[in-house]
């Protein structure tokens, strides 16, 4: 039996302001941080990470309102789980955080040595080699969100994978405007 190829997978996103990107960006977190870690590179982390936070918050006292509205004792179990697990994920702008399940760096920090991630979050405008530095530290069969036009970070993913068909693309279209 032949292994299937490593591949990235490319979701790319259209949000018409920051504050959407942030809404989707937060609802998208949950799911990808159950397979590990993520970077999210952004103009301005320093302004996005509180605005993440807060949204986890409520995500998480969402969680718990349906957790304590239900009486099936597997499914109360189940998300009594998923709340600790996401009461122990770490956000940080700090490179040197070893435990950070969530790190928001600008462009520039990019091209510093990063830990292995999972999922990659693009919300700015990359240079291609700044968008290679980033995506050597992610993990093949990872899922790269490109906030807006991704075709100029496509060349970078193909001359990485050597091969065509590496890149799947995962996701595409306008996240629903609205929201929390």
């Amino acid at each position: 039996m032949v292994a299937a190829p490593a591949k990235w997978y490319v979701d790319t996103r259209t949000t018409e302001t920051s504050e959407a990107m942030s809404l989707d960006m937060t609802r998208h977190l949950p799911q990808r941080l159950a397979v590990g870690p993520a970077v999210i590179v952004t103009d301005e982390p320093h302004k996005l990470l509180p605005v993440i936070r807060k949204r986890w918050m409520r995500i998480i006292r969402e969680v718990e309102r349906y957790r304590s509205s239900t009486l099936d004792r597997q499914k109360r179990s189940g998300l009594e789980r998923d709340i600790t697990r996401m009461l122990s994920l770490k956000f940080s702008t700090k490179l040197q955080d070893p435990h950070a399940d969530v790190l928001v760096i600008t462009p520039a920090q990019t091209v510093c040595e990063l830990p292995a991630h999972h999922t990659l979050y693009i919300a700015a405008n990359l240079t291609p080699d700044q968008f290679d530095a980033v995506l050597e530290h992610t993990e093949l069969g990872s899922v790269v969100v490109v906030y807006g036009d991704w075709k100029m970070y496509e060349r970078v993913l193909r001359a990485r994978c050597g091969v065509t068909g590496n890149i799947e693309q995962y996701g595409e279209g306008d996240y629903p405007k609205s929201g929390n």
